[in-house]
């Protein structure tokens, strides 16, 4: 499980291969760029769908972590 301070790390660590962002994620994946993607536990269902419907048809990882959307925002305005 993935937790605020692994996330953290990963975003200061791998500034250029990280993505955040639905709309963003989603063009990423229908480009077949993505290896993995790490949902919020509160993101919303639609979106969570579409990722997890294309997570079975491409070739990448989906992680749902236990931290909400303002953690994750939180995260990345503390690097």
């Amino acid at each position: 499980m993935v937790t605020f301070d692994d996330l953290r790390k990963m975003l200061t660590e791998e500034k250029d291969k990280v993505i955040i962002g639905a709309r963003r994620t989603l063009k990423m994946i229908k480009n077949g760029k993505v290896e993995k993607v790490f949902l919020a536990k509160n993101v919303p269902e639609d979106i969570k769908n579409d990722i997890l419907y294309y997570s079975k048809i491409g070739n990448f990882e989906v992680e749902i972590l236990n931290l909400s959307l303002i953690h994750i925002w939180r995260c990345r305005r503390a690097i």
